[in-house]
């Protein structure tokens, strides 16, 4: 797992590098999951078409067995979001447009900064992960994994 530690290092990741940054708060579990979180919306650039997604890691998954440091949970998962079309349209629609338009995409192969959020402890963990293979039509979506795997 590559953790970035010095001050230095962090500010050239998150302002410089251009790479995606995604923020899980993991200072609350998702409403009725224990060891559950949500993190970020991000943008999969599908092999047709954009994909919504929001990442969430689930503490019964294999690898995230080590649940009073959720910042080391091995499997992160990019979760698509539903989208529907229906004849009504309005101001809730216009507005989650924009958000949206402000969510930043990723490819498979892309280096991302996750931040681990606890601001319980006013604190954060920052790792340096990449986005798997992205597969169109299945749960999850995608799956960030530790920078230094190889074949993901």
């Amino acid at each position: 797992m590559k953790f970035l530690n010095d001050r230095t290092e962090i500010a050239k990741a998150i302002n410089l590098s251009g790479n995606a940054v995604i923020r899980i708060d993991i200072s609350k579990n998702m409403r009725g999951y224990d060891d559950c979180y949500e993190g970020d919306k991000i943008i999969l650039g599908g092999k047709d078409y954009p994909i919504r997604c929001t990442v969430n890691m689930y503490g019964d998954d294999a690898g995230n067995e080590c649940h009073d440091k959720p910042y080391f949970y091995k499997k992160i998962k990019l979760m698509p979001e539903t989208i529907g079309i229906s004849s009504r349209f309005g101001y809730g629609d216009v507005m989650e447009m924009a958000e949206w338009n402000r969510v930043p995409t990723v490819n498979a192969g892309d280096t991302v900064i996750v931040v681990f959020d606890d601001s319980n402890n006013n604190v954060c963990y920052i790792r340096l992960m990449k986005v798997g293979k992205v597969s169109e039509f299945v749960y999850p979506a995608a799956m960030l994994y530790d920078i230094d795997e190889e074949g993901k």
